[in-house]
């Protein structure tokens, strides 16, 4: 069998790896995404925290 390696099919295959890992995450609940939280660097962190400002101060507006 072989695997697809075009641009377009490893793209699509991060995707899909992508989303996975964020639904198991929200699965997870509250304790396992402050364990992986714990583990990332503090300028990632910052990073997410900006980010979901963002988005929060983005959704009070519809």
């Amino acid at each position: 069998m072989k695997v697809d390696m075009s641009p377009k099919a490893i793209t699509a295959r991060l995707k899909a790896t992508s989303e996975l890992r964020d639904l198991c995450i929200a699965l997870g609940g509250d304790r396992l995404r402050e364990k992986i939280f714990s583990t990332l660097s503090e300028e990632c962190r910052q990073k997410i925290l900006l980010k979901k400002k963002e988005t929060q101060k983005n959704s009070s507006f519809l």
